[in-house]
């Protein structure tokens, strides 16, 4: 591979011709001749040694794995946001969000705003600590206990029923409670046995 500059290959296009019409045909023909005649005044780009190959390969697993990162962090937003967010007023205020290590942990404890808002202050401070806080543990943890039992503004129903219902608008039935009952020529409802909520789908 070579390093050509564009106004040099400008030059050696006049000399095929002086008209300023651009064609592809003839930038690949002047390009080839430039090569075939004057290769030893170019500079020969050196290829990748096996440490840049491994670093473009380490480069776009990063790249791939934030988009994932980012991806599943969308998800669980907005699973929460249904059902639990007083969670997310909780942990909102903090710059890394959900991706935050309290956010992960007091979530992996306490995934339904049942289970959280019985968390005792004394579990709470564990679980800071846990996630790697050493300053103002009494504080947050005061903070966490009071924002935790604040009342949310969501459906009633366990996070197990919200991701049931998320399975069905979707249309795919999961964790094998939801039925599919036909009420006429291509069309039916997703039917979950022990809770309220009917989904119709067409």
């Amino acid at each position: 591979m070579y390093a050509i500059n564009p106004v040099a290959a400008a030059r050696y296009r006049e000399r095929r011709t002086v008209a300023r019409k651009k064609s592809d045909h003839l930038d690949a023909l002047v390009l080839a001749n430039i090569l075939r005649t004057d290769a030893d005044a170019h500079r020969q780009l050196p290829t990748d040694s096996e440490l840049v190959q491994a670093v473009a390969v380490l480069a776009r697993a990063q790249q791939n794995a934030v988009r994932d990162r980012t991806q599943a962090g969308n998800k669980v937003t907005s699973h929460l946001r249904e059902y639990f967010p007083g969670f997310l007023a909780a942990v909102g205020h903090r710059r890394e969000g959900i991706f935050h290590p309290i956010t992960r942990v007091l979530l992996t404890a306490a995934p339904t705003p049942q289970q959280a808002s019985e968390l005792t202050r004394a579990q709470l401070r564990a679980l800071l600590k846990k996630a790697g806080r050493k300053n103002t543990i009494d504080a947050e943890a005061e903070r966490l206990h009071t924002a935790l039992r604040s009342p949310q503004r969501c459906r009633q129903g366990s996070s197990r029923a919200g991701l049931r219902a998320s399975a069905a608008s979707s249309g795919r039935p999961r964790f094998g409670s939801w039925r599919r009952q036909e009420v006429g020529p291509g069309s039916g409802r997703w039917i979950a046995s022990g809770f309220p909520t009917v989904r119709t789908m067409s």
